[in-house]
């Protein structure tokens, strides 16, 4: 489901840019081609001031410009080709359905007996008379909701039953896959705003002395783009290590309390993929992208600088 998610989203992302801010992406075209006049004219400048031609500094504005022209075919698609494939094959791998993780839980644990209801309706009936037959009214509610809330936990996580301990990391994996779809949908989010933004910065990185823009808006992107793949990754990392937990329980290694202990790791999974900005930032700036966002902000500053001088 999560797979199918994402293809749906980078479906109507691509839309999006494709066709509905088309004419938004058009405009940076104009701006290239201003750019590239003015870088050429430059360059021109410079060779009748004596100064060598360098057939380089004439062709790369015309590139950047054709580049912003065709921002989606030259650049936007085989970026987004290579960062689908990392998205699609890491949540192929390492997505696992919630019912399925309570169930290699409780199996691997041999404690399915905590929350138990029969298969037939016959024990279902036996378990309300049961309840009806306690003397107190406010054990028969505590009764009957604790019989509901064992039902409705048993048909979510769609298993016959678990152990409490099995409810508790259930719920909490839940609450992990929910924080990476809304993840999927604000890393879609802001890819396509920088897709919209793309070819504003190609362009500007086109008039000498902005030469980093693009270095840095690539950064960004795959930053962004990161998400969804760090994401996985943890979740795997912690389905791991939940399965060695269960390896070392039947093994007599650990003893009851290592559910608990299970429990602990899905808090700090939760609390991980929570983190997955921030961690997908320190990816990049290993690369040195400071460097990249540096030489964005730095020109950007000069330029504040001459105006209020100005």
């Amino acid at each position: 489901m999560i797979l199918s998610t994402w293809s749906t989203l980078e479906s109507v992302r691509e839309i999006i840019l494709t066709q509905k801010v088309s004419a938004v992406i058009d405009i940076a075209g104009i701006i290239a081609c201003i750019a590239a006049a003015i870088a050429v004219l430059k360059v021109v400048l410079h060779y009748f001031e004596g100064h060598n031609l360098n057939a380089w500094e004439i062709g790369k504005p015309l590139i950047l410009m054709m580049m912003v022209c065709n921002f989606n075919t030259f650049v936007l698609k085989p970026v987004d080709a290579i960062v689908n494939i990392i998205s699609r094959e890491t949540i192929k791998i390492m997505d696992v359905d919630t019912g399925e993780y309570v169930t290699r839980w409780a199996e691997s644990m041999h404690t399915m007996t905590v929350l138990n209801i029969a298969d037939n309706e016959q024990n279902y009936q036996k378990e309300l008379e049961e309840i009806a037959e306690n003397d107190s009214v406010i054990g028969r509610f505590f009764a009957k909701l604790w019989y509901g809330v064992k039902k409705f936990a048993l048909n979510f996580f769609s298993v016959r039953t678990m152990s409490l301990a099995g409810l508790i990391g259930g719920i909490l994996f839940t609450l992990v896959k929910v924080l990476l779809f809304a993840q999927q949908i604000m890393c879609c989010l802001y890819m396509t705003l920088n897709g919209i933004f793309g070819p504003f910065v190609m362009a500007i990185s086109i008039i000498p002395g902005y030469e980093g823009g693009m270095k840095g808006w690539i950064a960004r992107y795959l930053q962004v783009a990161l998400w969804v793949p760090i994401g996985y990754i943890i979740l795997g990392l912690s389905l791991l290590f939940v399965e060695g937990f269960c390896t070392l329980a039947q093994q007599g290694v650990m003893g009851l309390g290592v559910e608990w202990t299970m429990i602990v790791l899905q808090c700090v999974t939760l609390a991980a993929v929570a983190s997955v900005p921030k961690i997908a930032g320190w990816w990049i700036e290993s690369t040195g992208a400071n460097d990249a966002h540096g030489s964005v902000t730095n020109p950007m500053r000069m330029m504040a600088r001459r105006f209020i001088k100005a």
